[in-house]
């Protein structure tokens, strides 16, 4: 249970007042087609229990990928516990919109 709140309380760090716009990762971050899919994949990631699940749709972004804020209707207000913010992920030739967690800076 305690690792679960760390994880929470990660999750809050993470979701900073960022204005929309874009920025590069400063870590491995998770990226998840499906909105309600980002908190559950932190789990897979983080709680030892969990690790070496699948949570279809979902991926992690490597460090220093550009992510840009696409639609802050759909994303989290700044300072929301969960701060999953809507966002577009180019790689290549693809391009991706999906959710993430807020920029911490």
């Amino acid at each position: 249970m305690h690792r679960l709140l760390g994880i929470v309380l990660l999750g809050v760090a993470w979701a900073g007042t960022a204005d929309a716009g874009e920025w590069r990762t400063q870590s491995e971050q998770p990226f998840c087609l499906n909105r309600n899919d980002v908190l559950q994949y932190l789990l897979v990631m983080n709680v030892e229990g969990f690790k070496g699940r699948m949570v279809p749709g979902c991926a992690t972004l490597k460090a220093g990928v550009r992510v840009t804020r696409v639609n802050d209707e759909d994303s989290d207000p700044p300072g929301r516990t969960s701060g999953v913010v809507k966002v577009r992920v180019a790689q290549g030739r693809k391009v991706l919109v999906g959710y993430t967690l807020a920029d911490k800076e």
